[in-house]
């Protein structure tokens, strides 16, 4: 969870679904290993469906680019910078539990 705060300060969505580029390797582990689902939409794109619990917390806002904060039910989290123009979005800093950057 984010330090200080509870799942009921949040509102949280009963799907999420994210269009991002394609990820190979560990970033694919990591979402599959946290009850993701990832599908590959095209040569370029996958959609990843995140879990029901799951906390997506807007923390920036630039001119076309949103970043969320987002945490899955068993605590892992990740950032996703989503670019609203493009409709695409790049997810990083993947963490598991208590090691959240």
């Amino acid at each position: 969870m984010i330090e200080g705060v509870t799942k009921g300060d949040f509102p949280v969505f009963p799907c999420i679904r994210i269009t991002t580029c394609i990820y190979t390797g560990p970033t694919r582990d990591f979402l599959t290993r946290h009850g993701c689902i990832v599908d590959e939409i095209g040569e370029e794109t996958m959609r990843v469906t995140l879990p029901y619990g799951t906390i997506r917390k807007e923390t920036l806002r630039y001119h076309a680019v949103l970043i969320y904060r987002v945490v899955l039910p068993d605590g892992a989290s990740f950032r996703e910078w989503h670019n609203i123009k493009r409709e695409r979005s790049l997810l990083m800093n993947m963490a598991h539990g208590e090691e959240q950057a």
